[in-house]
């Protein structure tokens, strides 16, 4: 326990990926397997069962430490995170543990895995007991267990990145082995690290990269004397040529334009029996679009696809936003409920590999016609094989592993989730500039062109693939409130709440924090700390003085906003110090924005 809790406490103070693996390797590298094997699935698992109350840890910290409960709220209040007062509440432990120091496995598999069978007082005297023989690093640790509260805040990809180098094994094959890792034990963890099979080929191909035409914005960039800290003027620079109009490219009939969806951008695999679906920075995604997973078997051997994730309900006529695939993500592996709610869909745009052939180095216009056969071939066998499992009476509530992937046989029940973009016709960048203001009628963000006899690579110096964004909406807003990071324990103000007028009071009409700069960031927090003038939880309101212009794809109604407006993906485009408080845009502007699609 000692070990891990130094682990944490090692990616807790640092946000480089670099450190992280290394504080990984170290930790892998040295600890005993048994132990290993639960850190790994702490580290991974969607979550860790909810034991306790918060209260209840309330109530027997006061006892304990003989503290009137009021104050052991108020401390919980103002720290903001229960886990960590409580831990630091405590005398330190008068007694060892008999055995020497607690280890993790021990930890898990006798005191945490058994509490929830316990009565209420036995719970208490195991909790006090555990507590007497944990120092406060450790009984933070161990508090965030019992209440299901443990983050460690490092993806499924970086321990997947440092176990590969402690096995001499890739990242990817090491991330398929996670991914059935259903048994937290010392010999299933030691099998993690066997050398690598030949037939464990699971590495994604490097994504193709496009450049962006930069749309000029509509209130222009601010004078010179108004970029500070706050600003973010562009942003980083793209890394290929510039253009601002499509017809700097070329003849139109060189070109293929598709909407450019809202969505999560993967890379489907099938080669063998295994299935992945792996995102754009190389996280292995399976566990979380089970359905993608089960259709995906329907895909022949040796197929690698290209293409979107987006929620898309059978009879609606587009799909949905980022925020709803984003919803799927917080929840880790889905529920059944869940997948119905918020049914997802693979948008497929490109073909890589084909029967275990890499495809890349063919022409676009090949690679598609090679896509839509297969996708039609894959979408009849689905059906027959959903046909006979059917026949057959398999249950589609069939049990699910550790990280939520159902067996193969569940899933050929569900409709086959794999489309082929749509190409959208034109013949001049003229009339692609006419359908392009269409796009928010599509659920889209832009549009992506790539020239038809270009091959997949993934460099954005080629310029074969290009975004055409939307042009963002824009407002002038107020900063009114700010939460502080889950990330850190430093807990720097990183998300924002931002207001505008009506009828003399400012209404809140959304959340970011995407926008700002490193020294921005810095300043920010400054300013909050220096103006807090209330605080509701771990949520701290702000003296309304520092008006923001975000920019913002949408906008739509909202029962949970005061305003009945929400913006959606708002990011900060900069900080207006020209502009006073009182000057702010109003709600009557921000309604003329919305999208009756939303409402």
């Amino acid at each position: 326990m000692i070990h891990f809790t130094r682990l944490f406490n090692e990616l807790d103070e640092t946000s480089r990926p670099t450190e992280e693996s290394a504080a990984l390797e170290r930790y892998f590298g040295a600890a005993p397997a048994a132990d290993a094997a639960w850190a790994l699935h702490l580290l991974v698992a969607a979550k860790t069962p909810r034991a306790l109350k918060n209260s209840q840890l309330r109530e027997w910290i006061a006892v304990a430490a003989g503290l009137p409960s009021w104050l052991v709220d108020e401390s919980c209040e103002t720290v903001g995170d229960v886990a960590e007062t409580l831990a630091l509440l405590l005398p330190d432990p008068e007694t060892v543990a008999t055995n020497g120091p607690l280890p993790l496995q021990r930890l898990v598999t006798e005191r945490l895995l058994p509490l929830a069978g316990l009565g209420e007082e036995a719970q208490r005297d195991l909790v006090l007991a555990t507590w007497r023989e944990l120092d406060a690093p450790q009984r933070f640790i161990w508090n965030k267990l019992v209440t299901g509260s443990f983050r460690a805040g490092v993806s499924r990809t970086q321990v997947a990145q440092a176990l590969g180098k402690l096995a001499g094994v890739s990242a990817a094959v090491m991330a398929h082995r996670i991914l059935g890792f259903a048994e937290p034990n010392e010999d299933a963890f030691l099998a993690l690290l066997a050398a690598e099979s030949p037939g464990e080929n699971f590495q994604p191909y490097p994504f193709h990269t496009a450049n962006e035409i930069r749309v000029p914005v509509r209130h222009g960039e601010p004078p010179t004397e108004h970029l500070d800290l706050f600003s973010r003027p562009g942003g980083t620079p793209p890394t290929g040529p510039a253009i601002t109009r499509p017809e700097e490219l070329g003849s139109a009939s060189d070109w293929q334009a598709e909407w450019l969806l809202d969505g999560l951008r993967v890379q489907v695999m099938r080669r063998g029996h295994a299935v992945l679906v792996w995102s754009l920075d190389e996280e292995l995604l399976t566990s979380e679009f089970p359905e993608i997973a089960g259709a995906a078997r329907s895909l022949p051997d040796g197929t690698v696809l290209d293409g979107d994730l987006v929620v898309w309900p059978e009879g609606d006529v587009r799909p949905r936003t980022r925020a709803d695939i984003e919803q799927r993500r917080a929840h880790g592996a889905p529920s059944a409920a869940l997948r119905r709610k918020l049914p997802v869909v693979f948008i497929a745009r490109d073909l890589l590999e084909a029967v275990g052939v890499d495809q890349r180095g063919r022409p676009l216009h090949i690679r598609r016609r090679q896509l839509t056969e297969i996708l039609v071939s894959a979408a009849d066998h689905h059906r027959e094989a959903k046909a006979i499992r059917a026949a057959l009476g398999s249950a589609d509530g069939s049990q699910m592993d550790l990280f939520g992937s159902p067996p193969a046989a569940a899933a050929h029940h569900a409709p086959f989730r794999f489309r082929a973009s749509s190409l959208v016709p034109f013949t001049s960048w003229e009339q692609l500039a006419s359908l392009r203001r269409e796009a928010r009628s599509h659920n889209a963000v832009g549009l992506i062109l790539t020239r038809t006899k270009s091959c997949y690579g993934a460099s954005a110096e080629t310029a074969a693939c290009w975004i055409w964004p939307i042009e963002p909406l824009l407002i002038n807003a107020v900063l009114i409130a700010a939460l502080p990071s889950q990330r850190t324990s430093a807990r720097p103000f990183s998300d924002y709440t931002f207001a505008v007028w009506n009828e003399g009071e400012l209404v809140p009409i959304g959340k970011t924090g995407v926008g700002l700069l490193d020294g921005g960031l810095r300043a920010l927090d400054d300013f909050i700390r220096a103006h807090i003038t209330g605080k509701f939880g771990p949520v701290r309101s702000v003296k309304p003085e520092l008006v923001f212009e975000l920019e913002f794809d949408s906008v739509q109604a909202s029962t949970r906003h005061k305003s009945g407006l929400l913006v959606r993906s708002a990011r900060i485009r900069r900080r207006r110090p020209d502009l006073p408080a009182e000057e702010a845009d109003t709600l009557d502007a921000l309604r003329l924005l919305l999208d009756p699609r939303l409402s």
